[in-house]
């Protein structure tokens, strides 16, 4: 009876100190991207004086919890375990950083393909960027967005679930004569040209987002309950995008070309704004040169659903202002260039201490014989 007591307090002893070592890790890991992403906040020169004190403070107690712990460091396994931390936090300052991005984003036809398509530009004479040399990489909302509504892509099935009874796919794919876009809209019912049984036969026609975006336009439920299906899985994307260039291709910034930033409220997810941005007569104009399909008033409606540019860039971290045509475009970009891979670099001078008090660790306790304390 007393061995088999034994063995269960053993056990008992064993999975308390296993919980409490994961929980311990998990915190470390959390802890650290925290660091990581105030880091890259305070890598950028725009912060206020505040802000600037309040991301030193985190980044501070990150700090102090791993070195405290690593100094009161007592056994040869001890400096193992607290070399596991630091292995935690360099992995959790690489994904927070990634977690804080540039986001690009500006009113509707106010140039933002254009800005983003001069980011990746490559080499030219007399700057200090190459994009081969993965200086800057941008990541496209818009393009995943499109991606997901794909017959093979992640919302396909639901959207058609939701909306298949509706006009939203594309008539190209069609059987019988093509149909016009008036028809986008409405539902399907028996005196359609489209059957809900050719709906149902034909899951994997292709949406075509002009109907769809007609389906929901000026509708709210429908717009919620599209957004709720899709807005998720940009999201999980996005940031997959991001840690994947960030942390695996170690691009040195990452931009998130993104149109709806503010609409979304995403702020907080990104450590520097940008913001294109015209004349509102230059941004119609360009919006009706762009679409010739969109009546006057169709392209008021949509520059009326966004949040006004001045708001934008009121709340802009840089500004790149479109009205003067070609050339000062790439004046303004090269300058946000410049100023993008000229910031200082907080994380890399964290993860170089990292590394250097881990070295010093191990030679301490090697030095003072704490390997005799296994």
């Amino acid at each position: 009876m007393a061995t088999i007591q034994f063995y269960v307090e053993m056990n008992a002893r064993t999975t308390t100190v296993i919980l409490f070592r994961t929980s311990e890790c998990i915190f470390s890991f959390l802890l650290s991207v925290f660091v990581g992403a105030a880091l890259q906040r305070l890598s950028h020169s725009n912060q206020h004086a505040s802000q600037k004190t309040m991301l030193l403070l985190t980044a501070s107690i990150g700090a102090f919890y791993f070195f405290l712990g690593a100094y009161e460091t007592s056994s040869l396994s001890d400096v193992y375990s607290n070399i596991f931390k630091i292995c935690i936090l360099l992995s959790g300052i690489n994904i927070g950083s990634a977690l804080q991005p540039v986001g690009l984003t500006g009113g509707i036809a106010c140039g933002k393909s254009s800005v983003a398509s001069l980011l990746l530009r490559p080499l030219q004479a007399g700057k200090n960027y190459c994009n081969g040399d993965k200086n800057i990489a941008v990541v496209d909302v818009d393009g995943i967005a499109h991606s997901i509504l794909d017959v093979d892509g992640l919302a396909y099935k639901k959207i058609v679930k939701e909306f298949g009874s509706y006009d939203i796919f594309d008539s190209d794919h069609a059987s019988g004569p093509p149909e016009d876009n008036s028809s986008a809209g409405r539902v399907i019912n028996e005196k359609s040209s489209l059957k809900v049984s050719d709906v149902a036969s034909n899951t994997k026609r292709p949406i075509n987002r002009k109907k769809l975006g007609q389906v929901i336009f000026g509708d709210a439920t429908k717009r919620r309950k599209l957004n709720g299906i899709t807005h998720p899985l940009i999201t999980q994307l996005m940031l997959w995008e991001m840690i994947k260039l960030k942390v695996l291709s170690r691009y040195k910034v990452v931009v998130v070309d993104i149109p709806l930033l503010f609409e979304g409220r995403l702020q907080q997810l990104f450590g520097f704004v940008v913001v294109v941005a015209c004349s509102p007569d230059n941004q119609y104009s360009r919006l009706r040169e762009r679409n010739p399909d969109l009546s006057e008033k169709e392209c008021r409606e949509r520059i009326a659903s966004q949040i006004p540019v001045s708001y934008k860039v009121e709340r802009a971290d840089y500004v790149v202002f479109n009205d003067a045509g070609r050339q000062e475009l790439e004046k303004s970009v090269d300058d946000l260039m410049s100023k993008l891979l000229g910031t200082f670099d907080f994380n890399f001078v964290a993860q170089v201490i990292c590394i250097f008090c881990s070295i010093v660790l191990v030679l301490t306790k090697f030095g003072s014989g704490s390997g005799n304390d296994l």
